[in-house]
């Protein structure tokens, strides 16, 4: 049993006897977030105590079976108290499942909330979120309050599997609910309306203090995906090289996998909780990308995710939608693209699940340390040497100084000097300015 707090909060609250403020405490505690009702307790935290405890307990009870709606007595647990003889009844209340509750089942007025040290009646914003969330219908499968939808971007798209339209409406078919014919909210997330907007943040800095730039893409889901994806690869771009087998095509090198990005982007659609109005918000750093929504996976912790988040997920119906696109390479919910390209340790590090809302952080791989790779790889393989280490960096980069090849290439100041004239020699670069000015850069082969 907790012991009596030196003051109220939040999920703590005073009665010197149970008087009529028991049904207005129960209801704004199991309306907000749970709490401990201490009676016997002044308001000033002086323990008075209760005379009859089990008179006060049965009187507590009777409210809550009969005085507050819906029945609130099946969160309620009891327990005492003893301090300098005198007893303390507490009452935990834990948060309700079918809020709003209430006083009178015919009043608005008779909804409470708890906030701070208070008890008072609850906004119109806080009853309507209240029913949204004890109802049993999922979001995807809500009535839209839109119904002036457009599905332009769907007419215009490019998909290898572009959805069928209905000759007749001229919307996406399957968009309208059969026996109402209005829009749901699946159509509205599709639709050109779709309230939820991406909005993106680069920094220069990973504890990210220093703001390099900002972008917000809306408009239908899958349209938003494409952008972000686009706006996300032109960020982790590394270089582009041409393929060891001297294949002429020119392959790109991301600091981020394309495949881990579809991966991530779905997973944030797939477990969003659209019942909360805020924005899919992504940060790019240095060292890391990071994806964050409201919401989460259902129904297991942390430890489970890798294992279970194919399985649930809170919009079933738009994970199928884009899934029939081709939105992806995979199937996306199953991790299997990131648990590939970092391991298996690394996922378990990178989610982050809360009470109401899922983080998800993926590595991201800099400049400096792709370079590296390639000269440790061209040190491996007899073919390849450092001269063609330079020539490629001078061939993606254009031009660079000495110095900048040092950083790179991590090579030693002689023997990059003794590179560079064996190359300036062999006339396959040139050298541009003089001094600690010069720059150069590769004749093309």
């Amino acid at each position: 049993m907790k012991p009596i707090p030196p003051c109220e909060s939040t999920v703590s609250t005073f009665l010197k006897n149970p008087d009529d403020r028991v049904a207005q405490e129960l209801v704004a505690f199991a309306n907000t977030l749970g709490g401990y009702l201490y009676v016997g307790v002044n308001w000033d935290g002086t323990v008075s105590g209760v005379s009859e405890p089990e008179h006060a307990e049965s009187e507590i009870i009777r409210v809550a079976r009969d005085g507050v709606y819906p029945p609130i007595l099946p969160l309620l647990c009891f327990g005492r108290l003893e301090q300098n003889g005198k007893t303390v009844l507490v009452v935990h209340v834990r948060p309700g499942t079918n809020r709003p509750y209430r006083t009178d089942p015919r009043d608005a007025e008779t909804i409470f909330v708890r906030t701070c040290s208070t008890t008072h009646k609850a906004s119109v914003t806080q009853i309507r979120r209240f029913i949204e969330e004890s109802c049993p219908i999922p979001w995807e499968e809500r009535i839209s309050a839109n119904q002036q939808l457009t599905f332009e971007f769907f007419k215009k798209s490019k998909s290898p599997r572009p959805p069928r339209f209905d000759p007749l409406l001229g919307i996406p078919a399957a968009l309208r609910e059969p026996k109402s014919r209005c829009f749901s909210n699946f159509a509205l997330a599709l639709s050109d309306q779709n309230p939820f907007r991406f909005d993106i943040s680069v920094f220069h800095d990973d504890e990210r203090t220093v703001l390099a730039k900002t972008q917000s893409y809306s408009g239908s889901i899958p349209l938003c995906l494409s952008l972000v994806k686009n706006f996300l690869l032109e960020e982790c771009l590394l270089g582009i090289s041409k393929p060891r087998d001297m294949v002429w095509e020119h392959v790109k090198h991301y600091g981020v996998p394309p495949e881990v990005l579809d991966e991530a982007l779905l997973n944030l659609v797939a477990h969003r909780n659209f019942l909360k109005s805020y924005p899919f918000v992504i940060h790019l750093t240095p060292s890391e990308v990071l994806f964050y929504t409201k919401g989460g996976p259902l129904n297991f912790t942390e430890e489970m995710l890798p294992l279970r988040i194919a399985l649930e997920c809170r919009n079933p119906r738009l994970v199928g939608f884009l899934a029939a696109l081709r939105h992806t390479t995979d199937t996306g919910l199953s991790l299997n693209a990131m648990r590939k390209a970092f391991g298996e340790e690394t996922i378990f590090q990178r989610i982050q699940v809360f009470p109401e809302s899922f983080l998800l952080s993926i590595p991201r791989k800099r400049k400096e340390d792709y370079w590296r790779e390639i000269v440790l790889a061209d040190r491996r393989d007899p073919r390849l040497d450092i001269d063609g280490a330079i020539c490629r960096f001078l061939r993606e980069e254009g031009r660079a100084r000495r110095s900048d090849l040092e950083e790179a290439l991590k090579l030693p100041r002689s023997t990059t000097n003794y590179h560079l004239k064996k190359l300036l020699g062999e006339e396959r670069i040139r050298a541009i300015g003089a001094g600690k000015n010069t720059f150069y850069t590769c004749e093309k082969e």
